[in-house]
């Protein structure tokens, strides 16, 4: 345990069926994205890395009779084309955008009020800390996809760039908005939290912030 109380590590004492993340740690999120569902009667998610996150927890919203629109985005083209659009393919409404190849992938079929948004860009795998070129990598457009968009319910910071991802929804924030940033035992993201009005550290690798304390969910 740090000194934010956290766990960095936990998951692998018990991971989550939900995604790459302990088991409580994934509950928690699946927490705040029903509170924020329920609360706006539908939930608008941007989650920045994609992947297992990205299809079981807007299948466990479908189950429970929560719409969602959910975005994932993504920088690494080879691993969204093996391990994630397989499964998109699956899911009927879904849409694939490859903005480097100004191409649109679009599953047919009518998939309800809900629906999930795929944004791959064409890189590859990164790894900044093994390789120092990989940190002068663009990834203008990646992070900075929301700004222009109209605010999003909950934001899930998962991928790369952290940092500058957290810093960009700081000026975005809607009246509603939560943040939540995986792996948060990270001292070099902790700059960009005091940016946001509120936030405190929960879970075992979790941060949560808004514009307002009233918005963050009782987790």
């Amino acid at each position: 345990m740090d000194a934010s109380g956290l766990r960095p590590g936990a998951w692998r004492e018990a991971r989550s069926p939900y995604a790459w993340m302990s088991r409580g740690d994934g509950e928690l999120l699946l927490a705040v994205l029903e509170f924020a569902a329920r609360g706006q009667g539908h939930v608008r998610v941007l989650e920045w890395g994609s992947g297992q996150s990205t299809l079981e927890f807007t299948r466990l919203l479908r189950e429970r009779g929560l719409t969602h629109d959910w975005t994932a985005l993504e920088y690494d083209r080879t691993f969204f084309d093996e391990q994630v659009l397989p499964a998109l393919r699956d899911r009927p409404g879904s849409e694939v955008r490859y903005p480097d190849d100004d191409a649109v992938l679009t599953v047919p079929g009518a998939g309800g009020p809900s629906r999930i948004t795929g944004v791959c860009w064409n890189r590859t795998r990164l790894r900044p800390a093994e390789h120092r070129a990989d940190r002068d990598v663009d990834l203008d457009a990646y992070v900075d996809y929301p700004v222009g968009r109209e605010p999003y319910d909950v934001v899930f910071v998962d991928g790369r760039m952290r940092r500058r991802c957290l810093l960009t929804v700081a000026e975005l924030l809607g009246p509603s908005t939560i943040v939540v940033l995986h792996d948060a035992w990270h001292e070099y993201y902790h700059c960009a939290l005091k940016s946001y009005p509120v936030g405190r550290f929960c879970g075992d690798e979790m941060w949560i912030g808004a514009r307002a304390e009233a918005v963050l969910p009782p987790v």
